[in-house]
């Protein structure tokens, strides 16, 4: 198993992402379990792991995306892939 930079562990030798996510920081997000808005069932995989910038549009998402939840989110640098497509249909 390969080692961090911090000599802890790593799983495998895929770098870590750089990517954050917007969810946490998004005012439709819910505060007791995983979901939002626009996807109450679960936010998916390409928004919440991958780095899919929510603030375009997503298949499913019924024109609800990211909106910062508070005044402190709206100045922070996010770290999406404005390249990465959804992986979805719409």
């Amino acid at each position: 198993m390969p080692r961090t930079p911090d000599g802890g562990w790593r799983l495998n030798d895929t770098p870590p992402s750089t990517f954050a996510c917007l969810c946490g920081a998004c005012k439709h997000r819910f505060p007791d379990r995983d979901g939002c808005t626009a996807f109450p069932d679960g936010i998916p995989n390409d928004i919440n792991e991958l780095g899919f910038d929510h603030r375009k549009p997503y298949p499913g998402d019924g024109g609800i995306r990211f909106e910062p939840a508070d005044e402190i989110s709206k100045d922070v640098d996010w770290r999406v892939d404005p390249h990465r497509e959804p992986t979805v249909s719409p």
